[in-house]
């Protein structure tokens, strides 16, 4: 146990006013022996609280009326270690802030312990002070230490260590713990093996505004002067020392001193090094500055010298400048020659880039030159290939329509194909001179045949035309004329063909309930003029400038394969070879207005009439109303094609099996069948805004379309377009001209084929049960179309696991949970299951009701069919006989018996 006395201070005297034995053991953690702690010194500081260092931390004793408190700080506590050691030897109460505690330590030395926040701070100086066994202080409130280097003393106002171990009248003795004390002179008293007094005012030394003195300089560990240094230590008129250095000069040391310094042990030091340090070096006690590694440049080394513990500002600074001569290949001269050996590289670098540039713009401009080629190759085949698709799509109509006349050749409804023959017969003859006259544009040897025609007839007929198509499209098509009859000379097909072209753009360009005019105007008395003026959104400032050039296609964002930017540019070169002119007036976002001035008479050369010319243009009208349709059970086919006269023979050929719906493009076709779930689908590959590839690959990733058989009808049916059809999940691919038998055969087998939906699911009665029949499937339809629907028929038994107990719950929250129209949800199921929704409810909650019957005697029959989200018993009963052949109760008796 710790054993202490207490002894309180009354006025100047000490007197004893009580004596208590204190036990302290138990403010110390129980592995730390409390009969060997020992209490090694005691402190009371201003606020009256006494302070006791002891071997393992440090006591805080307070003592009031009400009793005595006592606090333990040590390297157990919840806060973790404080002390580096928990030794202390000497307590002294900071001057000013009575919170704070100087210690004298153990293998710490002085620290600094902050009371108030229990934090512990070193004064580590490197200075090799790390035992500290006694502290006093003095008058001035510095303190002097006894440690393991001697006497010190510390001056906390400057925070700085003093050394009087070597001051020559200091006898040398060893210094005992704790023996230190101040007189009431003031003197400093310590103990060891003898006594030794200091006066701290006497050991002061006078402060005087001194000069240094150099007295040594080292180069490289060598003492240097100016006469052995080789002008390195040079002296000025005024003796004032400078300093000039080689490169290789890496070590420098410069000792001083202070002569007029009455006491110079206890003079301090420090330096500055211009161009290299922004703060002063304390150097301490320790006379030498010592630089090493300066890189080449001028410096000044700023030194002063003051007592210890007076002020730096006060002190002298004593300046050498000092200057390192760079190696000779970083001097000016090398930086000359490295200069002009760059200038050379630079030079050289230039004409080599510069030849190099010379050589990839050749190559660039062959490569570019190449790809151009390339393209236009490309190009060609394109263009090659969308004609052999028109080519294709009128011989569709004109075999097909051949093959029905030998067939039906005294059937009433023959009237109808010689039309189609003839008009589409001509359209092909139509695409084969625009295609002979593209390469006679090119050396300007294309030939007209004018004749001289009333043109408002004319343009009635190119309306009349067009008419369907417009009203198909929902805008108004109109002609307005100044005259009721102009006489002109035209080339009948070429002219065709430019208002064909203007008017498919602006159809194209117009937007539902929009306006397209038509209007002939007479520009003066030899030059009509013709307007093509629409509704539609305008074109671009930007692209009005490139409307008439080759391959532009404006701002169109998509691509899209079969649009070439060549009809403008071919109307503008086929309309200045007749001696007329063509421009474009638009408002952005207002619509667009082309015009044409065409001669009244014919001027080119080479005119001749054309008075045993056909006319090539053909009315087309479609006969919905046969004689033959299909029954009312027949199953629903979807055909999606933009072509009309395609439509109308397909209605032709497949409307007695077949009840048919249209649809002109593959947005349509998708919509219409999300919305009503089709048996099959017939579809073209060529088409605007979505081709028929695209459409079949969206129908397939749909849950509710995906088990609809596509079949691909079009002329692009070689071999790589057939697999790419496939692949997409097209069920067939037929190509144009196709044969009638081949495909109403083919539409009738795929539509058989969907049995095998139904037969997979009439066995599937309750959540997770298995399919039978998966490798035929997927066979037929591909593995993605069958494990989408299996998908959505797990979904349906999933959603009934999930609310068959509920009696209200029925198909319209079923399509809720799905995310489907109850619509669509019956259409669905109707196509891949004999049973309706509401049967496949019944049927899946009597299986329920019979596991409930098998397994839970204890539950009666009526409570099962209310378990099992029935209204009425009579009900469940009822349905229970159908399905099972025996009422409830009875099926129970029998199975518990068997």
């Amino acid at each position: 146990n710790i054993a202490a006395n207490c002894c309180m201070k009354d006025g100047s005297d000490c007197q004893t006013q009580a004596v208590q034995n204190w036990q302290l053991g138990y403010l110390f953690p129980q592995k730390m022996d409390p009969g060997e702690q020992m209490a090694r010194c005691i402190a009371e500081d201003k606020k009256g609280r006494i302070w006791i260092g002891c071997d393992d931390g440090l006591i805080r004793v307070i003592h009031s009326d009400s009793g005595t408190d006592f606090s333990s700080y040590h390297n157990e506590g919840p806060n973790g270690p404080i002390f580096k050691s928990p030794w202390i030897f000497s307590i002294c109460p900071h001057a000013e802030n009575p919170d704070l505690l100087w210690l004298a330590t153990m293998s710490g030395g002085l620290a600094l312990f902050d009371a108030q926040n229990i934090k512990l701070s070193y004064l580590d100086y490197d200075n090799g002070i790390n035992l500290v066994i006694g502290m006093v202080p003095d008058d001035e409130h510095n303190l002097w230490l006894a440690t393991n280097k001697g006497i010190q003393k510390y001056l906390p106002a400057a925070d700085m260590f003093v050394s009087y171990a070597y001051l020559r009248h200091i006898p040398k003795i060893t210094l005992n713990t704790a023996a230190v004390f101040k007189d009431p002179s003031g003197s400093i008293i310590m103990g060891g093996a003898g006594l030794v007094s200091i006066a701290p005012h006497a050991l002061k030394p006078q402060p005087v505004n001194w000069d240094l003195a150099v007295t040594d300089i080292q180069i490289n560990r060598a003492s240097a002067t100016a006469g052995n240094s080789g002008n390195k230590v040079k002296f000025g008129r005024q003796h004032e020392l400078s300093l000039h250095l080689t490169h290789d000069d890496r070590f420098l040391s410069i000792h001083l001193s202070v002569p007029a310094a009455t006491i110079p042990e206890a003079t301090i030091y420090r330096y500055r090094l211009t161009g290299l340090h922004k703060e002063w070096v304390f150097l301490g006690q320790n006379r030498t500055v010592e630089l090493a590694g300066l890189a080449p440049g001028n410096y000044r080394l700023e030194v002063q010298a003051a007592a210890s513990g007076e002020p730096w500002a006060e002190a002298k600074t004593a300046s050498i400048p000092i200057s390192i001569a760079p190696p000779w290949y970083a001097g000016i001269p090398a930086y000359c020659v490295y200069m002009l050996l760059l200038a050379t590289l630079i030079g050289a670098g230039f004409r080599y880039q510069r030849k190099r540039l010379s050589l990839q713009f050749s190559a660039d401009f062959n490569q570019k030159e190449l790809e151009r080629l390339q393209d236009m190759d490309n190009f060609k085949n394109r263009f090659f290939a969308y004609i052999a698709h028109e080519f294709k799509t009128p011989l569709t109509i004109i075999m097909g329509a051949g093959e029905y006349l030998r067939q039906l050749h005294r059937h009433d409804s023959v009237r109808e194909f010689p039309e189609a023959v003839i008009r589409e017969g001509n359209n092909m003859l139509s695409l084969i001179h625009e295609l002979i006259d593209i390469t006679k544009l090119q050396d300007k040897s294309i030939e007209f045949r004018f004749k001289t025609l009333d043109i408002v007839p004319f343009m009635e007929k190119i309306i009349a035309t067009w008419k369907p198509v417009a009203d198909a499209a929902q805008i108004d098509l109109l002609l307005s004329t100044e005259f009721p009859t102009k006489l002109v000379d035209i080339d009948q097909t070429r002219m065709q063909y430019i208002i064909n072209n203007l008017l498919a753009n602006a159809i194209k360009h117009t937007p539902l309930e929009g306006n397209i005019y038509l209007l002939l105007e007479n520009e003066d008395q030899n030059t009509i003029r013709i307007r093509v003026a629409d509704s539609g959104p305008g074109i671009a400032p930007g692209d009005l400038p490139y409307i008439f050039e080759k391959y532009f296609r404006g701002g169109q964002k998509k691509y899209e394969p079969y649009q070439f930017g060549l009809g403008l540019s071919f109307v503008k070169e086929l309309i200045e070879l007749m001696g007329g002119e063509i421009s474009v007036k638009s408002t952005f976002g207002e619509g667009a207005v082309f015009k044409i001035l065409l001669p009244l008479r014919a001027q080119q050369k080479g005119y001749k009439d054309q008075q045993d010319y056909t006319p090539l243009i053909a009315s087309y009208k479609t006969n919905m109303d046969q004689s033959v349709k299909a029954g009312p059970d027949a199953p629903q086919l979807l055909i999606v094609d933009d072509h009309p006269s395609i439509q109308s023979y397909l209605k032709q050929v497949l409307q007695p099996f077949f009840q048919l719906t249209f649809a002109k493009n593959g947005i349509e076709g998708l919509e219409f069948a999300i919305q009503q779930i089709p048996d099959l689908i017939l579809t073209d590959v060529i088409m605007p805004v979505m081709d028929g590839i695209t459409m079949t690959q969206q129908l397939k990733s749909n849950q509710l379309t995906n088990h609809i058989p596509v079949v691909i009808l079009s002329s692009k049916n070689d071999i790589m377009d057939r697999l790419s059809g496939q692949e997409k999940g097209a069920d067939a691919y037929l190509g144009k001209p196709f044969n009638d038998r081949e495909l109403i055969l083919t539409l009738h087998n795929l539509n058989r084929l969907q049995q095998l939906w139904k037969d997979r699911y009439k066995t599937i009665t309750t959540s997770g049960s298995s399919l039978s029949g998966t490798e035929e499937m997927q066979d037929f339809f591909g593995p993605a179309v069958v494990s989408g629907n299996d998908v959505f028929m797990q979904s349906i038994l999933d959603a009934f696991e999930k609310k068959f107990s509920s009696e209200s719950f029925d198909a319209i929250q079923l399509a809720a949970l799905l995310n489907v129209s109850k619509a669509q949800l019956y259409r669905k199921i109707s196509k891949i299951s004999d049973e309706g929704v509401m049967e496949l409810l019944r049927n899946f909650r009597l299986q329920k009701a019979m596991g409930l019957l098998a397994k839970h005697p204890e539950i009666s029959t009526k409570e099962v069919a209310f378990k099992v989200g029935f209204k009425e018993y009579s009900h469940f009963s009822a349905s229970f006989k159908k399905c099972f052949g025996q009422p409830p109760s009875e099926w129970r008796k029998n199975n518990l018996n068997g």
